[in-house]
């Protein structure tokens, strides 16, 4: 039944991806999970199925269906009696609660709830879950990335084999991202390397659920946390000043997201891509990225990141001397914030507007840059955001050093280093910089060259290139103003080095650019030939192409004939063996009405003339005799009937199938009380060893069936005063119930076909005659129950047939 509700969801999802190719992803994904909505069976198949559909609906932006999905998961928990929904409902509002209400402090509350219930339903997979979404509020939302990473690290150590390859991807994403954001580089990348292989595994090879039987609903959409994951590692480039590799990676993101067809995440990729451009000078581009983000977020509705867009637009539209449109911008996210009451964000968009005016090596514009700085004051005092404040002190150190007041920007930008914390590692080192740079305005020479040699150690250990070519460009400056000149020459040329290493190619596109223009470059003719070469080079190459494409395109049409082929013939061979087996199975069927089920009514036909004769002879120990035996004829007749009757069911998907709480230790004592009548006959001793409250969750009308049958085949087996004994074990996420016999045991040539159609069927000690159909039945009624079947015997010692079911919760 799992394999059929799994093959109809991927049907019903590649018809869909096929049928609309021009939905995202995530919504060919909703529609695919609503297609299997009619057949999800009740407790966690339906649960996992509104878990992952709240998601998709909230980052399609479809509130209303999200909250819908929400609604059920707690109906699910209460009906279904699935405590730990109660956890992940609350994961999934606070994910509401960030992204649709803006409510920080609400999504920190709801995982606190989560990981609490997680706690006491001693679930490791809602427990990491709910860790990790903490994590990423303190670090995203509040700003404090070392309370981030102690909830991950406790989370890493407290994981189990119970917690998804998703949940574990996620968690390393966000370690890593918060490590890298702390400047703990390396740290960064490993985990985030890790993220990658768990999301690459989700990808090519995703795990079956173990509750559900099919892959998660959770799982869908793997290629998005990739995209997420190499987007963070973009980061770490750009932090180690690789600004070429992280535009590298972040293009990959940027291409995966667009092939998802995810527009939020399409457009946040967008601003990350354009403040790249911006750093390599491409301000065009840079400008066109922001552009196609803030258009993809007002489609959106996300007014928001609109906002932040604009955070990141505005420096460069400064560079490209665009003034008016930067402080437009400014304006308008400052009346958004004072709007939306985001004091931490106005005050963020103040201090950097005052840093734009100040930052400047031309166009300083002091009084616009104070009055940025005095607004600003007044909201940094309110709040307690050492970052804000630590920034804050910074830029009223520029802007005294700017005024010219170096005592006080020396005061400020000390207030800066004080307050700003350890792990703000990239932003110190800057603020140690500025104070060596304000040392040398002082004329304190060695002060100066103390600092610079120290944001020089702290560029080396965060890999900033930038940062290493400004403190060597500064200790230069240092040794000019101090009169040592090998000082200043040796720091020159290491800055140099620096900066020829990055711009190496295109100062020299520039440098015979110019030697043209001159007139100094004299091989022109040289140069025109060997261009006019290339050119014919390049057409042949051309040629070579088109040919060689054109030969891949045979090659692969022969490869994809040759491997449908292939992939035709082993589903004829597939086929055949399962004609084979239902001929089988046929006979089988055949041979059971022809025999087993023909005989005992070919015995019944003259029990009617055969009272009568003992009646009128007045033989009541015949008649007596004779009764027994018509009882037997038709209990064993009943028998096989239910048996064959569940069996054909079950060949055709037709058996019903009501999981609940089953008593096993009321379910067996009834088997019992219906077996011993037989088992007196035989001097057979029948035993219950369950304790009370042992609880499965499974079908009761197959456990009986099963019981039944396996009891049953052990009382057929066992001699005079023998035992038979069922017991429970208790284990671990599941029950194992056991059914001990003394009885003539079974060889070992015979354990391997014992649940096979096929075999033999032996008679019992009594002589009993069976058909074989019981332990094929017992085997196939507990795999509906998901569940499985063993059995250990040594011939002549006894048996113990043994079948595991989920326990109750």
């Amino acid at each position: 039944m799992h394999k059929t509700r799994l093959i109809t969801l991927v049907i019903f999802f590649f018809f869909s991806l096929n049928l609309l190719a021009q939905k995202s992803q995530q919504e060919l994904i909703i529609d695919s999970l609503e297609s299997y909505r009619p057949i999800a069976e009740p407790g966690w198949d339906e649960l996992d199925l509104c878990i992952g559909l709240f998601r998709l609906y909230l980052f399609n932006g479809n509130v209303k269906k999200a909250d819908e999905q929400l609604a059920r998961i707690y109906e699910i928990g209460r009906t279904e009696e699935i405590p730990i929904a109660a956890a992940y409902g609350r994961i999934m509002e606070n994910l509401r609660a960030y992204i649709v209400e803006s409510d920080d402090d609400k999504a920190i509350r709801l995982c606190l709830e989560a990981i609490e219930i997680a706690k006491r339903e001693k679930s490791k997979e809602a427990l990491a879950y709910a860790r990790y979404q903490l994590a990423e509020n303190y670090y995203f939302e509040k700003g404090e990335p070392e309370k981030a990473i102690e909830l991950i690290l406790e989370s890493l150590e407290d994981v189990d084999e119970t917690v998804t390859i998703k949940t574990l991807g996620n968690t390393h994403k966000t370690i890593g991202h918060v490590y890298g954001q702390i400047g703990e580089y390396e740290k960064g990348l490993k985990h985030l390397g890790i993220a990658l292989e768990y999301f690459k595994q989700l990808t090519e090879n995703p795990p079956v659920h173990p509750k559900i039987g099919r892959r998660s609903a959770l799982d869908l959409g793997a290629e998005m946390h990739t995209a997420n994951t190499l987007n963070y590692i973009g980061d770490l480039h750009v932090m180690q000043g690789d600004i070429a590799g992280a535009l590298e990676v972040k293009l990959e993101a940027l291409g995966l997201m667009e092939k998802l067809n995810n527009k939020d995440m399409t457009a946040w990729m967008y601003s990350q891509t354009g403040k790249l451009y911006a750093e390599i000078g491409n301000l065009n581009q840079a400008v066109s990225d922001f552009q196609k983000s803030r258009l993809l977020f007002e489609e959106l509705g996300f007014d928001k990141d609109i906002h932040r867009v604009n955070e990141t637009m505005i420096p460069t539209l400064v560079r490209m001397n665009e003034y008016e449109l930067a402080e437009q911008l400014t304006e308008d996210n400052i009346r958004y914030y004072t709007k939306t009451k985001d004091t931490l964000y106005l005050a963020s968009t103040y201090v950097h507007a005052s840093g734009i005016f100040l930052m400047l090596k031309e166009h300083v514009d002091l009084k616009k840059s104070k009055r940025y700085l005095d607004a600003a004051s007044q909201l940094v005092s309110r709040i307690s955001d050492p970052k804000i404040e630590s920034l804050f002190a910074r830029m009223q150190g520029m802007y005294e050093k700017r005024s010219g007041d170096l005592n006080k920007a020396h005061q400020f930008l000390n207030d800066a280093l004080h307050i700003s914390s350890e792990s703000n590692k990239l932003f110190n080192a800057r603020v140690t910089f500025d104070i060596a740079d304000n040392y040398l305005l002082r004329g304190q020479y060695d002060s100066a060259r103390r600092y610079a040699q120290k944001a020089l150690g702290m560029a080396h250990d965060l890999k900033d290139r930038d940062l290493s070519m400004d403190s060597y460009k500064l200790l230069s400056d240092i040794g000019v103003a101090s009169g040592d000149m090998q000082e200043a020459y040796d720091n020159h040329v290491t800055y140099f080095n620096l900066y020829d290493s990055l711009f190496t190619t295109s100062a020299t596109a520039k440098l015979k650019e110019e030697q043209v223009r001159q007139g100094i470059f004299s091989y022109q003719r040289d140069k025109e030939l060997a261009e006019e070469n290339a050119r014919l080079l390049e057409s042949r190459n051309n040629l070579f192409l088109i040919v060689g494409a054109f030969l891949l395109i045979i090659i692969g049409l022969m490869v994809y004939l040759y491997f449908s082929l292939r992939k035709v013939k082993g589903k004829i061979q597939t086929q055949n063996e399962q004609l084979t087996q239902l001929n089988q199975t046929k006979d089988k069927f055949f041979g059971i009405i022809a025999h087993d089920l023909r005989s005992p009514l070919i015995g019944l036909q003259g029990v009617g003339d055969q009272v009568d004769y003992f009646l009128k002879k007045g033989n009541t120990d015949r008649l007596e005799q004779l009764s027994r035996g018509i009882s037997d004829t038709t209990k064993k007749l009943n028998e096989l009937l239910d048996n064959l009757l569940n069996w054909a069911l079950l060949q055709n998907g037709m058996i019903p199938y009501n999981p609940q709480k089953v008593d096993m230790k009321a379910t067996v004592e009834s088997v019992i009380d219906l077996l011993t009548p037989l088992a007196d006959v035989k001097g057979v001793l029948l035993k219950n060893s369950i304790k009370a409250k042992a609880f499965v969750y499974a079908d009761e009308k197959a456990v009986h069936t099963i019981l039944r049958n396996l009891i049953s085949n052990a009382l057929k087996f066992t001699e005079s005063n023998g035992a038979i004994e069922v017991d429970i074990q208790d284990l671990e996420d599941h029950a194992s119930i056991l059914i001990n016999d003394t009885g003539t045991g079974i060889s070992a040539e015979m354990i391997p076909k014992i649940f096979d159609l096929e075999k033999e069927s032996k008679q019992g000690t009594m002589g009993e005659k069976g058909t074989g159909l019981g332990l094929v039945l017992c085997k196939e009624l507990v795999e509906l129950n998901h569940g499985s079947i063993h059995v250990e015997s040594k011939e002549g010692e006894g048996s113990t047939f043994s079948f595991n079911l989920p326990k109750a919760a």
